[in-house]
């Protein structure tokens, strides 16, 4: 006797979403109806069977009857406070025609619907999504019969890994042991965003150490559009890869929630364990994770107090959206300079907050009606500026930092470029503060032999492959 049977087909524009649907159960092949069809909506492929239904067209799935649909939780997705608390919880269910009541669900018999492909994996998962019917002798009302299915599936479908299921046979045949119910017949489709995966492959090769380098992020975006991907979406599928692939970012999360937990009651305490807040938080920005991860974590840990921003952080807040409501393209030297000073006055003051403060002011001001390509500039400026002053830093404050061709070369750049924005900017900006944290004449002096070294570069006197040589 027949078991089970497998479709698998295409649709959108370039057949961008693959689909396999899995029919489980005894005389499946029989019991189970499917077809092409065409109707005021377009043409689709349609599998039913007692009322219910699943339909794609080229842009959008009906769905009719009992059921519902499931995916796996990206990281930053938003979820129930409930699924937060609970970390066995690993998927995001939604049952047809059900609604949030406050905290409880209310089933309805209005399941029918029609969700646009892009909403689907918007609100879902960006790679792939699960929708299913269940087929059989199940009485009564359909708000009855989703509380009665519901039962059986929704434990089994919060928390079953959904990420080594390739074509949902897997999860089908699981799913309908688990329903137990012999006589049902079990419909489930597994549909793939193929560019979305192809992106997460690359971003997953991109980051074999558990980061994306600034020149894999530049191939990537250029995939990114190339797939017509949008930078959030991107954004989404670069954070849950370098999330679930790499376990010290995991670790980063765990122990984000552990220190949470363990609010002290004593002042001193607590601003050693700010310390440790922000530094965390730092660390996540500085790997490439979303910060929502931790703003949704802190929003359920109601006995821990904000973070709050000193004067000098309101100052540069204010800065950035002043900066970034603009609908140019680009910076004008003084605001570039200020841009930097801004920075500056995070780094004496061992802030180490600054890049949550920018992310968070862009995601605010850009998407409204900011200029996207004005955030990846004052991004990449920053960040060369802070590579800048770190190297710098180094150099004082690490016994034996190795000052090789590539940093001294960056740095002769730097100077070159912050120069022309007015003399001795470089100065001020990078190497008179770093002065400020050397202990000794021997920091000083190399110091000193540093800028002798960026001025014979840039006047063609020494050329970057003779900088160990060169040192004192």
């Amino acid at each position: 006797m027949i078991y089970d049977i497998r479709i698998r087909g295409f649709v959108g524009d370039k057949d961008r979403y693959e689909y396999y649907v899995n029919v489980v159960g005894g005389s499946s092949f029989f019991n189970v109806f499917y077809e092409q069809d065409e109707d005021q909506h377009g043409k689709c492929d349609r599998f039913f069977h007692g009322g219910n239904e699943l339909a794609l067209y080229q842009e959008h799935i009906y769905h009719q009857g009992n059921g519902g649909s499931f995916c796996e939780y990206m990281l930053g997705q938003t979820k129930p406070s409930r699924d937060y608390l609970r970390p066995e919880v690993q998927n995001r269910l939604v049952m047809f025609g059900a609604r949030y009541d406050e905290e409880n669900i209310v089933f309805t018999n209005e399941t029918a619907a029609r969700e646009r492909f892009e909403r689907v994996f918007r609100e879902g998962n960006l790679l792939c999504n699960y929708f299913f019917f269940i087929s059989g002798d199940i009485q009564g009302e359909l708000r009855n019969v989703q509380e009665t299915i519901i039962k059986h599936v929704g434990k089994f479908l919060k928390r079953t890994p959904l990420y080594d299921d390739v074509d949902g046979s897997r999860i089908a045949v699981d799913l309908y042991e688990e329903i137990g119910v012999k006589r049902w017949k079990l419909v489930l489709l597994k549909i793939i965003d193929r560019f979305a995966v192809k992106y997460k492959e690359q971003v997953l090769q991109s980051s074999a150490k558990g980061t994306i380098p600034q020149q894999e992020r530049e191939r990537l975006s250029v995939l990114a559009s190339e797939l017509g991907i949008s930078c959030e979406d991107a954004d989404r599928i670069e954070c849950d890869t370098l999330y679930k692939y790499h376990p010290s970012n995991r670790k980063l999360i765990q122990e984000y929630k552990e220190l949470l937990s363990l609010y002290p009651k004593d002042e001193k305490e607590q601003e050693t364990f700010q310390l440790k807040r922000v530094g965390l938080r730092d660390l996540a920005r500085k790997r490439g994770l979303p910060l929502v991860v931790f703003d949704q974590l802190d929003s359920l840990a109601t006995d821990v107090p904000k973070i709050e921003l000193p004067e000098y952080v309101q100052d540069a807040k204010r800065f950035l959206e002043m900066l970034l409501e603009k609908q140019t393209e680009g910076l004008t030297g003084e605001e570039l300079i200020e841009l930097f000073c801004k920075r500056l006055s995070a780094f004496e003051n061992n802030y180490g907050f600054f890049g949550e403060l920018l992310e968070g002011v862009s995601n605010a001001v850009v998407d409204c009606f900011g200029s996207e390509p004005l955030r990846q500039a004052v991004k990449v400026h920053l960040e060369r500026y802070e590579k800048a002053y770190e190297i710098a830093r180094n150099i004082v404050q690490i016994d034996g930092f190795e000052l090789n061709s590539e940093r001294l070369s960056f740095l002769a750049a730097m100077k070159g470029m912050m120069d022309l924005l007015g003399e001795g900017t470089f100065e001020r900006l990078v190497l008179a503060p770093v002065e400020k944290h050397c202990c000794d004449d021997r920091s000083k002096q190399l110091l000193d032999r540093l800028r002798t070294l960026l001025s014979e570069l840039l006047c063609g006197r020494l050329l970057a492959d003779e900088v160990e040589t060169s040192l004192p």
